[in-house]
């Protein structure tokens, strides 16, 4: 009997005895590996390291950092499988961790998987924010895969940070540009002009303005072409009658002829040996009836080249509507000296003296009885 009682006592001891073994052990343990752990990362004994936070997150398995350690260390024996494992463990815990979506980003952007490592970035900007570094590179990874709205929306993220530093700023209006949206490529440009004015940087001013320029004939804004025009021309002394010729031209195109007399005029400044451009602003004006202003641009464009047909047939037209047919016909005959004009030429000395001869009536009507035009 007493036999038995000490065989029961004995199966109702041990097993309690037991339990409490095992609870006095766990706090030893948790102590135990996450101090060998740490003894084994410290000296480099990567091996030990795994070994050590494997059995240490057998106690501890919400240790957000001993999961992102172990991750570290197998990156370190060059297991990439099982160190993405170990982060997806910290990530599963905490998704923000920073350094575990950082450790996780190197290792998806040497596999050149770009979604799943700008994924990790996107993590770690959204816990830091103002963190330039990592959002930069970010926006980059995002222009390299071509998302190009979601590499705009970091970039101007930066821009604003930075303080629109010009290589943003141009980084943006291209990718504006290329995304179709023009206004908005316009805005930047802008910005980047106004940057290289303070800076006094003229070669960037005028790559913005040209750049400016096209995307304003683009999105059909043409009266603030012509100001762009007028301010490549201000600013670019040496190329300045090719931008009032463009500007002369785009005003034909879009029958705007204020603004296709100012691009004359500024080709006649830039390059006063232009006569068939004085011809143009002479024509122009006797058009208009402004008969000073038409006789002193033919004087001026005389001054250059006296036998100039088309000037000379203007400078008739000018003096028949003064009232001097004698002056006029001597202008005719000397613009009837070169072929081109020589038909018009004739048609005007003809309505001023009519054919009298056979063979002049004959000429007349092979030319034409039409008073001809000499054309603006």
């Amino acid at each position: 009997m007493l036999v038995r009682l000490v065989i029961l006592v004995l199966t109702m001891w041990w097993p309690a005895r037991q339990c409490l073994a095992t609870e006095a052990s766990v706090p030893d343990s948790v102590r135990k590996y996450r101090f060998l752990a740490k003894a084994a990362r410290d000296k480099g004994e990567h091996e030990a390291a795994i070994a050590y936070y494997r059995e240490y997150l057998k106690y501890q398995p919400d240790d957000v950092l001993a999961h992102y350690r172990l991750g570290q260390a197998c990156l370190s024996t060059g297991d990439g499988p099982a160190a993405k494992q170990a982060l997806y463990g910290a990530l599963a815990l905490d998704s923000l961790h920073v350094n575990s979506n950082l450790l996780l980003y190197s290792i998806y952007a040497g596999d050149d998987a770009p979604d799943s490592a700008a994924a990790c970035l996107e993590r770690v900007v959204s816990v830091r924010p103002d963190d330039v570094e990592k959002r930069r590179a970010l926006a980059d990874l995002y222009g390299r895969m071509g998302a190009t709205e979601r590499a705009i929306e970091h970039y101007e993220k930066l821009a604003e940070q930075l303080d629109e530093p010009a290589e943003l700023v141009q980084l943006l209006a291209a990718l504006h540009e290329d995304a179709g949206d023009v206004r908005a490529a316009l805005r930047w440009r802008s910005r980047l002009l106004g940057g290289s004015r303070e800076q006094g940087d003229v070669a960037g001013e005028l790559e913005a303005l040209e750049s400016m320029l096209r995307l304003q004939l683009a999105a059909g804004e043409i009266d603030t072409a012509y100001q762009t025009l007028e301010a490549l021309a201000r600013i670019d002394t040496a190329n300045r009658y090719s931008y009032y010729s463009r500007m002369a031209t785009l005003a034909q195109e879009f029958d705007d002829a204020a603004m296709r007399l100012r691009g004359w005029e500024g080709m006649v400044a830039a390059n006063p040996r232009d006569v068939e451009t004085v011809a143009a602003l002479a024509e122009h004006c006797l058009n208009e009836n402004r008969l000073e202003r038409a006789e002193a641009w033919l004087r001026r464009g005389l001054r250059v080249e006296g036998d100039n047909a088309h000037l000379q047939l203007l400078r008739g037209d000018l003096l028949v509507r003064k009232g001097d047919d004698e002056g006029a016909l001597a202008a005719f005959e000397l613009a009837k000296a070169n072929p081109r004009w020589e038909a018009v030429a004739q048609q005007r000395i003809w309505q001023l003296r009519p054919p009298e001869t056979a063979e002049e009536k004959l000429r007349k009507a092979f030319f034409g009885a039409g008073k001809g035009s000499s054309g603006e």
